[in-house]
């Protein structure tokens, strides 16, 4: 052997060696990065006791049967959540289609010959010529034994990925359902306030201007309260547009066309002393859907690395050609078959198979550093939303006072009105002061569920509540084990 032909030999065995041992190394062994979790929140939480979140529906705290019954309806015709469904359905195809891989491949063919030559095909035992015809099928089997299984976890880890975002959708749904009902309520209590405070403005203006007439009251007196009396009419067209866009995205989040709804209940009637949660960071994380959704998605290119590194690996390919030849021959027919069976293994030495492994191996990277970010945004989000609650949850408190004492200082003002001690006027102005801490109030309780309903959101609550296909923990989502 000469010298060229055995440095050729070498390099190409070096070659093999090295492309297996670098596709060997370059895929991930299936551990997420590690992110440091605090052991609790920084947030200062007024927390119950530690809950089984994604089966938790936690609206439910609002005591609101109305609203139970459009979060369901929601959970049911969101047409996001269609969207999410359709979508696990490509994923679960896609994932069929790649098992099928395992399959072999069944090729048919035929046709005819017709021509002046007589032609003989070693194994046929007839010779063909002038016409004939002929029919077989060629069965191929073609895989290679590392690629295949790779592929079919990675269609595997999309298909996971995808129900992930399912639960996340769900999440976010309920949690706007609830924010878009409250919505609607709080809407509806501050017309009814603005317009109590509408008549009291009018009622003064009467008596300031009868009283003007007398030459008891200024000019200025009559204009201030024509200002008040413009503003609140303002307040409160702008309010009746923020009721109309309330009640627009309820019905559409619910799977209904926009329009008006009859609701049942009031604000008032809304429970808003609702503890939050206790669970910690490491209980968060490991059952909020997105984090899963990150998780499946690096999985899924860590087996896309694999599955390109597997392409240095032969591939075995077995066929059989099964055919039925028919022959004319100065008039007399006949026929005969001629079949082989062929199988051997194929490796193909490209050096691109070394870029794309690269190329596949900055993908798991990328996805890998996209995992730690959605990791350390649920638990920034989470924190805050603890915060957020938190400081909402006492300035209900503080205002909730306030009102209390508000409205017994208008009982107050009410009785002397009617011992004579106050005048009409003065009364109707202390209704109104009662009027705008109401008002306040109603908003801080708008803050105060919508805070809630971050809180649970960001926690991922209630994300397999009546979903029994699916369930969620320890950052992985598996179908339901029945």
């Amino acid at each position: 052997m000469s010298p060229k032909v055995f440095s050729i030999k070498r390099f190409t065995f070096t070659f093999v060696i090295c492309a297996v041992l670098n596709g060997c190394m370059m895929y991930g062994d299936g551990t997420p990065p590690q992110v440091k979790l605090p052991d609790q929140w920084p947030a200062t939480q007024n927390a119950s006791q530690e809950k089984s979140l994604p089966l938790y529906p936690w609206w439910k705290e609002l005591k609101s049967d109305e609203l139970n019954e459009l979060v369901s309806e929601s959970l049911k015709n969101n047409r996001q959540i269609l969207q999410s469904i359709n979508n696990i359905e490509q994923a679960q195809a896609q994932l069929d289609t790649v098992k099928l891989g395992w399959l072999p491949s069944l090729n048919f063919f035929g046709g005819s010959i017709n021509g002046n030559t007589t032609l003989f095909f070693q194994g046929l035992s007839v010779p063909v010529a002038n016409v004939g015809g002929f029919v077989g099928f060629l069965p191929t089997y073609v895989v290679n034994l590392l690629q295949q299984p790779a592929r079919q976890n990675q269609a595997g880890q999309i298909l996971e990925a995808s129900q992930a975002d399912y639960l996340a959708v769900r999440t976010t749904m309920i949690a706007q359902v609830t924010t878009a009902y409250v919505a609607v309520l709080v809407s509806e209590r501050q017309t009814q306030i603005l317009q109590d405070m509408r008549e009291s403005l009018k009622k003064r203006a009467e008596i300031v201007s009868a009283l003007a007439a007398r030459g008891l009251a200024t000019e200025y007196g009559q204009n201030q309260l024509e200002i008040e009396l413009n503003a609140i009419s303002g307040q409160l067209a702008q309010n009746n547009a923020n009721h109309q866009a309330a009640q627009n995205a309820l019905l559409i989040l619910v799977g209904r066309g926009i329009g008006r709804i009859k609701t049942q209940q009031s604000i008032d009637q809304i429970n808003t002393d609702v503890p939050s949660p206790g669970n910690m960071p490491a209980s968060v994380v490991a059952t909020r859907p997105d984090v899963a959704a990150a998780r499946a998605r690096l999985d899924a290119t860590n087996y896309g690395v694999t599955a390109t590194a597997s392409a240095l690996f032969p591939s075995i390919s077995l066929n059989a050609l099964v055919t039925n030849i028919k022959t004319t021959q100065n008039g007399a027919n006949a026929s005969s078959n001629a079949n082989f069976q062929a199988a051997y293994a194929a490796l193909v030495l490209d050096p691109k198979i070394i870029g794309a492994i690269s190329s596949s191996n900055a993908i798991y990277r990328s996805a890998a550093i996209a995992y730690v970010e959605v990791v350390n945004s649920a638990l920034r989000e989470t924190d805050d939303a603890l915060s957020g609650y938190e400081a909402q949850r006492v300035k209900l408190g503080h205002d909730t006072e306030a009102f209390s004492k508000a409205k017994n200082n208008l009982k107050i003002s009410e009785s002397m009105f009617r011992q004579g001690l106050l005048s009409q006027s003065q009364f109707l102005e202390n209704k109104a002061q009662f009027n705008l801490v109401e008002a306040a109030v109603t908003q801080t309780k708008l803050t105060e569920l919508i805070a809630i309903a971050k809180l649970y959101q960001s926690m991922g609550g209630g994300s397999i509540y009546e979903e029994s296909n699916l369930e969620i923990s320890n950052g992985k989502v598996q179908p339901t084990q029945k």
